[in-house]
């Protein structure tokens, strides 16, 4: 992120440049963080169904598990 600020005027475009920059850096973490989740989400879907269907859990209990159960591994990780 330190190489966004490497040669950048203090004049209006260099400030447009440091936005621009920052903003793709932004959509580009976002994506990434977005793939994981899709990818995985087919193949959960059909075990959450099945299960669900058989009254193993509530769809609320089994979100807010899935958010607990993931909750460190995406603190730690975009580190």
């Amino acid at each position: 992120v330190g190489l966004i600020y490497l040669r950048l005027r203090g004049n209006q475009q260099g400030v447009q440049d440091r936005s621009g920059a920052l903003f793709f850096v932004a959509v580009n973490a976002t994506m990434a963080a977005t793939f994981g989740v899709i990818s995985a989400f087919g193949p959960e879907r059909l075990v959450f169904e099945r299960e669900r269907g058989h009254g193993m859990y509530s769809t609320m209990a089994y979100y807010a598990s899935k958010v607990l159960v993931e909750l460190p591994h995406n603190i730690v990780f975009p580190v």
